[in-house]
């Protein structure tokens, strides 16, 4: 150290140590250490080869993971749609045997006679109760008995 000299911050840091120190150290000369020599905190991220290579490996391994993911994903979608086309397959068939079926016994016709002279019984007697005043001889035209 020089007497009335005026030292910057980052001297004085680097002296510090050297000023604080036992007389041995003291006597020692002090080096300016080049910046391009100065050790960076890890934080500062001059972590070196290997880290940028965990990193980069680390990185890799979500990619990977996504994209696993991802397949999963499309798998599992084929499969509901697999199960969709199956179950539409199988309502098919049961359709078209039932179809058969019918077709076979010939019950399809049957069952709509039936239904069709359950229905004309069902209202007849009431279409003919709301249509005898109509029913009268005297309504109708041209049917007329002399006064």
């Amino acid at each position: 150290m020089e007497v009335g000299k005026n030292y910057t911050p980052e001297e004085i840091n680097l002296l510090a140590p050297k000023l604080f120190a036992c007389p041995s150290e003291r006597s020692k000369k002090i080096k300016a250490v080049p910046q391009w020599k100065e050790k960076k905190n890890k934080s500062e991220g001059g972590g070196g080869r290997r880290r940028k290579k965990e990193k980069e490996k680390e990185k890799e391994k979500e990619k990977e993971k996504e994209k696993e993911k991802e397949k999963e994903k499309r798998r599992e979608e084929k499969r509901r749609e697999e199960k969709r086309r199956e179950e539409k397959r199988r309502e098919e068939k049961r359709r078209e045997e039932k179809r058969r079926e019918e077709k076979r016994d010939g019950k399809g016709r049957q069952r709509r006679n039936v239904l069709i002279i359950q229905i004309v019984q069902h209202y007849l007697p009431v279409f003919l109760v709301f249509s005898l005043p109509f029913m009268n001889p005297l309504c109708i035209p041209g049917f007329t008995t002399p006064p």
